[in-house]
């Protein structure tokens, strides 16, 4: 047995199953590998909805990531895990209004401005606060060709201020000039983009879009968000990126903006391509049966857990990437066999015919590439199953970094008493009359 595959199966036996592990030394390393052959030309922020775990976020801080949030929770996380207000921009189509006026009064570093109604807000809750917020615009561009696999931007969306009313939201910067400050622009095409050429043009557009603002405008873009969008493969078709390759021609096209966008901060999010592969799920199989003649492995997780790995909703349905570990040393002959998780659902279908060793009640399914996107993407309140514990492997040290729920959780928030009282009049009242 490999010694990783031994080292998850000690680990699974000491804490149980279903649960997610995180390798924060390969994470570490990973992020070194980036920021180095950025040399400093770009700022890494960590896209939080990647994965809302605290400790995450707080070890990417003590690295030396910023934060990209998407909601007051997510802010308010990102301030207790140590970020500055220098270190946070702020995005979402759909911000509240309490959560515009939370991130005006934390002063963040940006909020990421995506309708004119929006940015209207945002004016009037600084001017109610006396303050000036830092504002960045989301373009939405024209025209531009991206091999995203899910497209945020050059289409009908509604992410981010079409490029062709940029002047009446610019207007709106001079009409709100004490409540407003004019930060830059944030651009985002796509997720999941496996093509360099296309990630480099896409950021190439943004820094031209910057300057042109320059120009006609008279606007200086203190801040340039590049976006990311940096995919991973997870099927067997797909390509990884070069990322060394990649990276540093993403330093060379920063630095031939320079004289132009002189004084400006590039930043560079990202979620999937910075915790994807630093992190694992695991399930251990607890029922093996046939039907129709299949087989199928039934695991003590699933979709509630991990909706990625499902096939619910997935344009390409292809198998996740996966691997059985198995828990005796006897070998087994590779089969076939679909895995599904405990749901009364049939979109809880963790694999299709996977070709695996043939598994056995008490191996354990690794699913990989499971360090983003994965419990902070899933259904967790569906039928009412306890959340995965989440450990977090650092420096020879293992910390519990979520604790495995219980049952009686699903009644946290919840009014227990209201139809107690009722309930009891009608036992005493009403089981008297009942057959009478």
């Amino acid at each position: 047995m490999p010694e990783n595959d031994s080292l998850l199966l000690d680990t699974a036996n000491r804490y149980g199953t279903p649960m997610y592990v995180y390798d924060g030394d390969a994470l570490k390393e990973h992020y070194g590998h980036i920021t180095s052959w950025l040399h400093q030309t770009a700022e890494v922020f960590f896209s939080f909805k990647s994965n809302g775990n605290f400790a995450i976020a707080s070890l990417l801080r003590s690295f030396g990531a910023g934060i990209e949030v998407a909601s007051a929770g997510e802010l308010l996380m990102a301030v207790k895990a140590g970020y500055s207000p220098q270190q946070i921009i702020f995005s979402g189509p759909g911000k509240g209004k309490e959560e515009i006026d939370i991130a005006i009064q934390h002063e963040i570093y940006c909020i990421i401005a995506e309708s004119k109604e929006e940015l209207i807000y945002i004016a009037e809750s600084a001017k109610h606060q006396d303050k000036q917020a830092s504002v960045g615009i989301r373009v939405n561009p024209e025209s531009i060709e991206s091999r995203a696999k899910i497209k945020m931007g050059g289409v009908p969306s509604p992410f981010g201020i079409d490029e062709s009313k940029l002047k009446e939201v610019f207007d709106l910067f001079q009409m709100y000039d004490h409540s407003l400050l004019f930060k830059g622009i944030h651009m985002y095409l796509g997720t999941q983009v496996l093509d360099e050429t296309s990630l480099l043009s896409s950021f190439e557009y943004t820094l031209n879009t910057a300057v042109r603002i320059k120009n006609e405008y008279g606007l200086i873009c203190q801040m340039v968000d590049l976006g990311g969008g940096f995919g991973i493969p997870y099927f067997q078709h797909e390509k990884p990126l070069h990322a060394e390759r990649l990276f540093q021609n993403v330093a060379e096209l920063i630095r031939s903006y320079e004289t132009e966008l002189e004084g400006t901060r590039f930043i560079i999010e990202m979620g999937r391509f910075l915790l994807a592969e630093c992190g694992v799920y695991l399930t251990a199989i607890q029922y093996v049966k046939e039907s129709k003649g299949q087989p199928f492995l039934i695991a003590d997780g699933g979709m509630h857990h991990h909706q990625a790995m499902t096939f619910r909703g997935r344009l390409l349905r292809n198998n996740y990437p996966m691997r059985l570990i198995k828990h005796s040393q006897k070998t087994a002959p590779v089969v076939k066999q679909s895995i599904v998780g405990p749901l009364c659902t049939p979109e809880d279908l963790i694999g299709r015919q996977v070709e695996l060793p043939q598994g056995e009640v008490g191996d354990l399914l690794c699913i990989e590439k499971s360090g983003a996107y994965g419990l902070c993407y899933s259904p967790t309140l569906f039928l009412g199953h306890p959340s995965p514990l989440e450990l977090l492997l650092f420096e020879g040290n293992e910390y519990i970094v979520r604790d495995r729920g219980k049952p009686e959780d699903l009644l946290l928030k919840q009014e227990t008493s209201l139809f107690k009282q009722r309930r009891a009049e009608y036992e005493t009242d009403g089981a008297s009359s009942r057959y009478d």
